[in-house]
């Protein structure tokens, strides 16, 4: 199955104001034979020395008898990748929230755990 390969040179726009170029030259990438998408809704984190590895999971839902969380993979990579990664993910969602709003994200952690003990839901 040949692999689709697109290049972009640097004095070419983004296709999106999305898309974060990275390099300040030509850069070749195609989609390997094992390219994969997947949903996720929760992630675990844990490191060695050497590695940081996102275990990557959806969780189902649940009932009385607990919450179903199904482990879905894990992509393991270097501490510098990592920093990295952090670094994007912070340009990304600063982009996001400029566009869609500020994500609640205490709103949200506050009504999965419930009030705490001795205060008043509002």
């Amino acid at each position: 199955m040949p692999a689709k390969h697109r290049k972009q040179a640097s004095q070419e726009q983004p296709e999106s104001d999305d898309v974060v170029q990275v390099a300040p030259h030509n850069v070749s990438v195609s989609q390997g034979q094992n390219f994969f998408k997947v949903y996720v809704n929760n992630t675990e984190i844990g490191f060695t020395p050497w590695d940081i590895r996102l275990t990557l999971s959806e969780i189902l839902g649940g009932d009385r008898a607990g919450i179903h969380v199904e482990k879905l993979g894990m992509l393991v990579m270097s501490p510098l990748h990592a920093k990295a990664l952090l670094k994007a993910l912070d340009t990304a969602l600063s982009k996001y929230e400029g566009r869609f709003g500020k994500i609640e994200l205490d709103r949200v952690e506050a009504q999965i755990s419930g009030p705490s003990p001795g205060t008043t839901p509002q």
